[in-house]
């Protein structure tokens, strides 16, 4: 299969953005710049609705990859078809989160899931599991200003998310209008009044009713561009508001990021001006590349009608988005080649929101006794995980029969790394520390006077005992007499592949590489 072209994804991401920002003029009286404004005020609301991905798979390569590797052909079939549904989720004005929904894959079954979010952790409830999974955080406000602030040189800061969240908030709120501004509205594009029911409440919305194909998104592209970098006044304003902003922190939090005094008006029209110097022509060298881009063949593969967007927003007078249905379909030219392993992508979405900015209260997220932590998840092996699962739980039939992570794989080079060996009567013998690693059986202690080495198999259960130098072990406490004798060769020692994977109920085999050297392939199905 040939390499992929990474610069179609890159067009595809811009594409994206695009796709969810646009539309900015007046239409039927209603502002849409305003109306996507409105929502970065949002603080507080409640949804319930249902998101559906359907893949449709090019057969002709997935038979050749079946026929490679058929666990992954097995669990590809998994996820043609993929649905996740919200019950209900609110967020309220502390910023704390809570959904239940579930998740379903190729039609086995719903996996009930709840999701909780506060200042101090997140926290995952699956229908399977015995124990939650709680990963604990300071403050997803604090992480995510601070990762920008990184990025552009200057000090973490430490403070509340509450004052973090308002000025994030009005942070997005200053650069998200100059950038919404110059959004061009998609070709197709209508506004009605009507009464919907949201959440079972017939509502009186405005509904905005959009298309857009591919081939007006790849117009759309450049006609933003070609906005922004014609308003560079506007940019000057984004920029002054911008360093207003940042000065209007608490005292503590501008003494922490390293800033004195305020700028002067000059000293600030300065910073402004060499900001412009240095991002517009960037921006103009992009014009140049992206016009030649698009006399090229590939532009058409990207941008074709087999691109499509329909989607509805129901607004209600305060322009917050009340109800939404999507339905977004990715079959371009580029999908039709011969080695594409997709022919079609569609996302359909549909959501109600209401209560917005109301009175709106999600518990603080509890954290039981029995929870996993990160730590001990990054720890586990899969098979300990997946064996902790109620074997009756459709989590448990995903996870165990169709994706099988609990079995093991690992592959050693005769060339590279730590290599296999074989004897003059072709026996094949492995390094031993490194397979047990790849098991995950850690540890191993090595106790150099008597030459002895002692792990643990967590997924058999076996305490085995080795000693170099000799074929005698021991399983379990049982005496046990090997093929061969365990050896060393410099730092390393080796055990008869034999020996080792028969003990340990794994199976291997060798075969040659594209780079010329032999590969030693285990796998162990759990």
């Amino acid at each position: 299969m040939r390499k992929r072209n990474y610069r179609k994804i890159g067009l595809w991401l811009s594409a994206a953005l695009v796709l969810l920002l646009v539309g900015c003029q007046a239409i039927g009286g209603l502002n849409l710049d305003d109306m996507i404004l409105k929502q970065l005020e949002v603080k507080s609301a409640e949804q319930s609705g249902k998101v559906e991905i359907e893949l449709e798979l090019n057969d002709k390569v997935v038979l050749a990859e079946a026929a490679e590797d058929p666990a992954a052909a097995k669990a590809l079939e998994l996820f043609k078809k993929m649905t996740f549904t919200v019950e209900h989720a609110a967020i309220d004005s502390k910023n704390r989160f809570q959904l239940k929904g579930a998740v379903n894959f190729g039609g086995k079954g719903d996996i009930p899931i709840t999701l909780g979010m506060d200042e101090k952790a997140i926290r995952f409830d699956i229908a399977g599991a015995p124990e939650p999974i709680v990963l604990e955080i300071d403050s997803f406000s604090a992480q995510s200003l601070q990762g920008v602030l990184s990025d552009a040189g200057l000090p973490d800061i430490q403070s509340d998310d509450a004052d973090l969240t308002e000025w994030s908030r009005s942070l997005l709120r200053t650069v998200g209008t100059y950038f919404v501004h110059h959004l061009p509205n998609p070709p197709k594009i209508t506004v009605d009044r009507l009464a919907a029911p949201v959440n079972g409440t017939t509502t009186t919305l405005t509904k905005v009713h959009a298309e857009l194909n591919g081939e007006e998104l790849g117009d759309l592209i450049p006609a933003y561009l070609d906005n922004i970098v014609k308003d560079e006044t506007g940019f000057k304003e984004m920029l002054r508001q911008f360093l207003k902003a940042l000065y209007s922190l608490p005292p503590e939090l501008v003494e922490q990021l390293g800033l004195e005094e305020p700028p002067t008006e000059a000293e600030t029209e300065e910073a402004i001006n060499a900001g412009v110097e240095e991002l517009f022509p960037m921006l103009k060298e992009f014009q140049t590349n992206l016009a030649d881009f698009r006399k090229e063949k590939e532009w058409g593969q990207i941008f074709d009608k087999g691109i499509s967007l329909v989607t509805d927003l129901y607004v209600d007078d305060s322009l917050h988005v009340r109800k939404s249905n999507v339905d977004l379909t990715i079959a371009p030219a580029y999908f039709a080649e011969e080695d594409s392993p997709i022919r079609s992508i569609r996302i359909r979405s549909s959501f109600d929101i209401w209560n917005v900015n109301g009175d709106v209260t999600v518990p603080a997220v509890e954290v039981p006794s029995n929870a996993l932590t990160e730590q001990e998840l990054d720890a586990m092996q899969p098979y300990e995980y997946v064996r902790g699962l109620d074997e009756q739980s459709v989590l448990y039939d995903l996870l165990k029969n169709d994706l099988a992570i609990d079995d093991q794989s690992f592959e050693i080079s005769d060339e590279w790394g730590i290599p296999w060996m074989a004897d003059e009567q072709d026996n094949v013998y492995v390094p031993v520390r490194y397979s047990l690693e790849q098991f995950g059986n850690e540890p191993i202690v090595y106790t150099k006077k008597t030459k002895e080495i002692r792990f643990t198999d967590g997924a058999t259960s076996q305490e085995i005992v080795l000693h170099i130098g000799s074929a005698a072990a021991t399983v379990n406490g049982k005496p046990v007499t090997l093929k061969h004798a365990v050896f060393q060769d410099g730092p390393y020692a080796y055990i008869s592949a034999d020996d080792l994977f028969g003990l340990l109920h794994a199976e291997y085999s060798i075969a040659e590489s594209d780079y010329g050297d032999f590969v030693l392939s285990v796998t162990r199905d759990l």
